[in-house]
């Protein structure tokens, strides 16, 4: 096994961790907004680097997930279900998660726990599908 299908596989075991974590928070009403953000975005962003390192594709170190979005658009790779929203989730990937504040109002910024949840299982399915692939 190559080592960037190495990378690839314990990015896609790694998500799955933050999956595992997003699915007991997602159903707990108490559950802080931002920490269910910040699970579905880790578990985004482990899924798409896994697809770029599976295919020997440089990535930033970043949280950003529109800019990953848009390299493996560059890389005529096929785009993850809900490309379009899953800037959504940046957000959660480091701001929010060291106490930045959204707005003036210091309010929690929304999220559909259910689609954040459905998110990252969908994104890494469509990861798994193309790492076994290469």
């Amino acid at each position: 096994m190559s080592k960037s299908s190495e990378l690839a596989r314990l990015l896609l075991a790694k998500a799955a961790e933050d999956i595992y974590v997003l699915q007991r928070l997602a159903g707990d009403a108490e559950a802080p907004i931002t920490a269910i953000g910040f699970h579905a975005q880790q578990a985004v962003e482990k899924s798409l680097k896994a697809v770029l390192a599976a295919r020997e594709i440089a990535y930033p170190r970043t949280h950003d997930l529109e800019g990953l979005v848009e390299l493996i658009e560059d890389n005529n790779i096929p785009l993850p279900p809900d490309a379009e929203r899953l800037h959504h989730l940046t957000q959660f990937g480091a701001d929010l998660r060291y106490g930045a504040v959204p707005d003036e109002t210091g309010a929690s910024p929304a999220l559909d726990r259910a689609w954040a949840l459905n998110c990252a299982r969908q994104v890494k399915a469509w990861a798994e599908s193309l790492v076994a692939r290469v």
